[in-house]
């Protein structure tokens, strides 16, 4: 199992999610939700294989309505952004670097 670290830019959009989630489904359906995105990510890093590839280095997967993007190499797992699938990754500047 790889390790997992999510970069402050991922964190701030996970805490977006569940903010935007208590405000229309309530604390309830957000902490699912939110819980159903840690597992996926925890997951990804048991899996990493299960993963598509974005470009050369990043990779993605789905989760419910969000697209996860992460990095990895043979000890780790980086999630670098955590995007709403009706978002163009080519439009988040972490994509792009």
């Amino acid at each position: 199992m790889l390790s997992i670290k999510i970069t402050q830019h991922a964190a701030k959009q996970l805490k977006n999610i569940y903010e935007y989630s208590i405000k229309n489904w309530g604390r309830e359906k957000a902490k699912e939700y939110l819980t159903n995105l840690h597992k996926t990510i925890s997951l990804l890093a048991h899996s990493p294989s299960i993963a598509m590839q974005y470009n050369k280095n990043i990779y993605y997967f789905p989760c419910q309505s969000h697209i996860i993007y992460f990095i990895q190499d043979a000890k780790k797992m980086i999630v670098l952004t955590v995007l709403h699938k009706s978002c163009l990754p080519s439009n988040d500047p972490i994509l792009q670097k």
